[in-house]
């Protein structure tokens, strides 16, 4: 026992408090344990936001969940290759990073960073060895090491999203949850790509300390070889669709599906089970189409008439249950 603690320790103590009293104003904050501590995230929060109701009260709802990592300046973060591979294949909350500036006016200031442009780093290359991460310069990627498929990785993650002293937290909660809420709920559809096999990233490219992103993310796709995955998630829910297309009679927008269906990736059992309850829904005939004109009448010693043509098929009627499938494997 030393009976004494380093200043620069002592000071990152002081931050992550700092942090952890500015984020609680806009999140409910559960600090990692230090015997828990694997060296990337410092708290999981929970988003909040806080609504008066009818009976004279302000209430205080939870929302999306987060992580936070918090640094007492802006020095550059190197995630060794271990905490690079979790971040790549394990990581299920969007992460941002808390810098603390203890000295500033108003109480201190925090300073909240997104790693939205991580998720194009390891979709480029999820191998990676490492990965450092800049802060204030415009959002890049730059693979290192060339074409290695473990090479490290430098992320410039752009300008704060949300930049405060204490005191102006304490007095506009409701600002700081609407500039970190578009960034949570962008992040978890980019973590939901990730495990459908990293062809589709989403990032905002243009935004402003202390507001809300304006327009959509912008998306960019990915050739590659794992689309087997996203298959395998999205057929259960084209086989739901196409059973709202039915209840609805969009009937040509279900014969365009189920051709898309037919023609998916997917195992023949999960296919078979599928058209085979699709059949045993109906059908029961639609409607008989018109008739098609006859031909003129054959005159005395001439040529037989042409024969109209074929009234449309009616389309296929279903009756009306739901449509219950186990969700196929992928080959």
């Amino acid at each position: 026992m030393s009976g004494r603690r380093l200043n620069s320790f002592r000071g990152g103590d002081r931050s992550e408090y700092l942090a952890q009293y500015g984020l609680s104003r806009f999140s409910f904050v559960q600090p990692f344990l230090r015997q828990e501590d694997f060296g990337v995230v410092d708290f999981v929060c929970t988003l909040m936001v806080d609504r008066a109701e009818s009976d004279g009260h302000n209430y205080s709802y939870p929302e999306n969940a987060f992580y936070v990592q918090v640094k007492s300046n802006t020095n550059p973060i190197t995630y060794d290759e271990p905490a690079t591979r979790w971040i790549s294949n394990h990581m299920q909350l969007p992460l941002f990073f808390c810098i603390v500036n203890k000295k500033e006016s108003g109480g201190g200031e925090i300073s909240l960073y997104s790693s939205s442009i991580i998720w194009e780093a390891l979709t480029l290359r999820p191998n990676a060895s490492s990965i450092t991460v800049l802060f204030d310069h415009a959002p890049s990627v730059n693979l290192l090491d060339g074409d290695k498929a473990d090479g490290r990785i430098d992320v410039q993650v752009g300008e704060a999203i949300l930049k405060k002293n204490l005191d102006d937290l304490e007095g506009d909660p409701d600002a700081s949850y609407s500039a970190i809420k578009p960034w949570i709920q962008n992040d978890m559809e980019n973590i939901v790509n990730r495990n459908l096999g990293r062809l589709l990233t989403k990032r905002f490219k243009k935004w402003g300390s202390n507001v809300a992103v304006q327009g959509e993310a912008d998306s960019t796709y990915y050739r590659g070889p794992n689309y087997h995955p996203v298959e395998t998630y999205i057929f259960p829910h084209l086989a739901a669709l196409a059973y709202n297309y039915k209840c609805d009679s969009q009937w040509e927008k279900l014969n365009a599906l189920k051709s898309f269906l037919e023609k998916m990736d997917i195992s023949e059992e999960g296919k078979k089970e599928l058209f085979s309850e699709l059949a045993s829904t109906g059908p029961t005939a639609g409607p008989t189409g018109p008739t098609g004109p006859i031909g003129p009448t054959k005159p005395a010693g001439g040529p037989t008439g042409a024969t109209g043509p074929t009234g449309a098929t009616g389309a296929t009627g279903w009756t009306d249950r739901a449509l219950t499938m186990v969700k196929p494997s992928a080959r």
